[in-house]
């Protein structure tokens, strides 16, 4: 008997000390009531599997927008700590990135000998080449450095010359000169010069040391990410930008970076999907899976079926490669609930995008893979979870050394991380997470995330924001998006004044017991006083706390521009550029 039990603890040990395979993929702007294990009305095949034979969480918690959460989950700060709340990093040409204090999971993860890939969208930063996924431990990068971009074109931000192509790998743009002649669109650099000068010197600048034959089509050495066909001169000088949907050639990439791994090496993908968010766009065979009345909603669970699409081949990817998914932790969730003013379902919650009720930062989030103990594969799990707490799990399964902390001396904050593996992989009966503060403003001004689009999102700017204790929610300060939007939003009943209702304020707080009411239909504060109290004790602990400062750097769109104008029309690190 002792010695059953004593090989029962080295197999425990082992499975301990064996560094998995850490895949997150991560969706954008997708609510809790798009997946199909949520929501019938949507095909997702793969996630529906994925979640039935792995672990469910049901109280697992995001920042309210984008860039928040992708930052905590990289660092493992809570919002408090982020200068990414300020305002999402919007509009990018803003020169700011996640603190370069925090190190960042891939740089840690290095430490035990993990090679590191990002995948699609970044959202951190890239005024300067310091901020780019490969300075922060990423050991390859691959898709797009801002918050969001067309699917098709990947063109963001609108300059003099034309909108900007968003779209890098590792330290350069990612262009390429083989675009169908159909695909092509006029170098920028090109147009600019032709309506300085004229066609024909614009050309000649193009066509400087392109290759000797004129029957082929070959690099612009005068314009950069530009090339000229001779054989074609009615098309003349293209930018070098294939034609792609990204919710098909991100995970491809992912696939290929699969394929090409070696499975003694522990690897770290981040696959930042850029499904769901807007602009709302899907390929025809996605969009015609769905037939609503309603062409927005087939658009947008075309959409979410293109996910699933992602996830199902990540996953094949892993379980084809010969002893890789037997030692794989894959993990899905996405950033924050749907925008409901766009498009998206975070039914049953209230609010959505922006907003700190359920709606906006209760997501759904499941674990499976082959690392995941058998005994666990179809359970659910409410214990609470925060998207912060990666940074410490991930950290304490590679074995790296302080898991829980930063021992970089410019780290302004501590992460707040909790090792959840003990509790997923059902080691541990409850999650060691009791409190998750989902947000606490103190900016000396208004910034968009307390008041955007002519809207409230979280009012005051100091003093304003949310804890959660065990099964009570407190919410101080007055919050936007205070109404349930159904099924799907916008729809035909849509009201645009939903978005500007309010509840609860900084005198009069809102409590809700979010384990009975997830929808927050009951405000319970004037029924429990001394709970109210006890909370706000709690939540103004984080008044002293480290908060990023209040002001913004000023915008430099033109210098944006006139670098990316440069890279042939591609953005990039605009700061030392030129």
């Amino acid at each position: 008997m002792m010695l059953r039990a004593l090989a029962v603890c080295l197999a425990a040990a082992h499975a301990v000390a064996k560094k998995p395979h850490i895949i997150v993929v991560l969706t954008d702007d997708l609510g809790w009531n798009a997946p199909g294990y949520n929501n019938p009305d949507l095909i997702t095949p793969a996630l529906d599997h994925l979640a039935a034979t792995g672990v469910k969480l049901t109280s697992h918690y995001v920042y309210r927008y984008c860039s928040p959460t992708r930052a905590a989950l990289l660092t493992g700060r809570g919002p408090v700590s982020l200068v990414n709340v300020r305002e999402n990093f919007n509009p990018v040409t803003l020169p700011q990135g996640t603190d370069l204090g925090f190190t960042m999971l891939p740089a840690r993860l290095a430490e035990a000998g993990y090679v590191s890939h990002q995948v699609g969208k970044w959202h951190q930063g890239f005024h300067t080449a310091a901020y780019l996924p490969t300075a922060r431990g990423f050991n390859t990068s691959y898709g797009f450095l801002a918050g969001g971009e067309d699917h098709f074109t990947q063109q963001n931000i609108a300059c003099p010359w034309g909108k900007a192509t968003d779209y890098w790998a590792n330290d350069a743009p990612l262009a390429s000169c083989d675009v169908p002649p159909a695909d092509r669109q006029p170098c920028p650099q090109w147009t600019v010069e032709e309506k300085k000068t004229n066609a024909s010197h614009a050309d000649s600048l193009c066509k400087a040391a392109v290759g000797s034959s004129a029957s082929t089509v070959a690099p612009s050495s005068g314009y950069k990410n530009c090339a000229y066909d001779h054989a074609k001169a009615s098309e003349g000088c293209f930018q070098c930008k294939p034609k792609r949907y990204t919710g098909y050639d991100l995970p491809a990439h992912a696939v290929s970076l699969i394929r090409d791994h070696d499975v003694a090496v522990p690897m770290f993908m981040y696959l930042a999907l850029h499904n769901t968010h807007a602009p709302i766009e899907a390929p025809p065979e996605y969009e015609g899976l769905y037939h609503f009345d309603q062409k927005l909603r087939n658009t947008f669970d075309g959409m979410v079926s293109v996910v699933d699409k992602a996830v199902a081949d990540v996953s094949a990817a892993l379980k084809a490669k010969q002893g890789m998914w037997e030692d794989t932790l894959l993990i899905w969730t996405t950033d924050n609930g749907s925008p409901v003013s766009t498009g998206g379902s975070n039914y049953p919650f209230k609010g959505g995008k922006g907003s700190i009720f359920e709606g906006g930062v209760r997501v759904p989030m499941f674990i499976n893979g082959g690392f995941l103990p058998d005994a666990m594969r179809g359970k659910i799990l409410d214990g609470k979870a925060a998207v912060w707490d990666y940074y410490a799990t991930f950290l304490t399964l590679a074995g790296v050394a302080n898991p829980t902390g930063d021992d970089n001396p410019l780290s302004p904050a501590s992460p707040d991380s909790y090792d959840m593996w003990p509790y997923w992989s059902g080691a541990a009966a409850t999650s060691p997470r009791t409190d998750i503060l989902l947000d606490h403003l103190m900016y000396n001004r208004t910034t968009s995330a307390c008041y955007y689009d002519g809207r409230v999102q979280s009012m005051p700017c100091s003093g304003s924001g949310a804890l959660i204790s065990g099964n009570m929610k407190l919410i101080v300060g007055e919050i936007g998006q205070a109404e349930w939007f159904g099924q799907f939003s916008p729809n035909a009943s849509y009201c645009p004044s939903a978005m500007k209702l309010t509840q609860c304020s900084a005198a009069h707080p809102c409590l809700f017991n979010v384990a009975v009411d997830g929808q927050e239909s009951n405000d319970i504060s004037g029924e429990h006083p001394d709970t109210v109290a006890a909370l706000l004790q709690k939540y103004h602990a984080y008044d002293t706390h480290w908060h990023p400062p209040s002001d913004a750097p000023a915008d430099e769109v033109d210098l944006y521009c006139k670098v990316a104008l440069q890279n042939g029309g591609f953005a990039g690190p605009w700061r030392h550029a030129l």
